[in-house]
């Protein structure tokens, strides 16, 4: 079962250095492991209410699922995962950049700023979407 994650823990041979972020669904940890130390590496573990039902526990597993198979300049590289029979986590590549975090505070948006940033995520997802294709013909 998930155990209360603190600063100096080695889960899985990954060891916690830092909590970057708490959000709703999961945690953040800049980690550190012997065979990553090329690029900077984040691990992503959920939080799970077991009382709330699968839904959570579904979308974490198929985002496992899903992030190996990805490639391209947006995509962060996948490293590691586990499952919820012990601590699940995702291990990802830390991809350099702005948090959104300011960005929600400052809701609602006018419309074009809206649109700037659809259309800055659809050239995004259209690169990934190309160099996964390419990588998997």
């Amino acid at each position: 079962m998930p155990q209360r994650l603190e600063p100096g823990q080695i889960v899985d041979g990954f060891r916690l250095e830092e909590r970057l972020h708490q959000g709703g669904m999961a945690v953040l940890w800049r980690v550190t492991h012997p065979g990553h130390d090329r690029k900077p590496i984040i691990m992503k573990i959920p939080i799970v209410d077991y009382s709330e039902g699968p839904g959570a526990i579904v979308g974490f597993e198929v985002e496992q699922m899903i992030l190996p198979r990805l490639s391209g300049p947006h995509v962060p590289k996948f490293f590691a995962a586990a499952g919820f029979d012990t601590q699940p986590y995702i291990v990802m590549e830390r991809i350099a950049g702005a948090s959104l975090l300011p960005l929600i505070e400052e809701t609602p948006l006018a419309p074009q700023r809206v649109a700037d940033i659809g259309a800055k995520v659809a050239a995004a997802l259209q690169t990934s979407i190309a160099s996964t294709s390419s990588t998997t013909t």
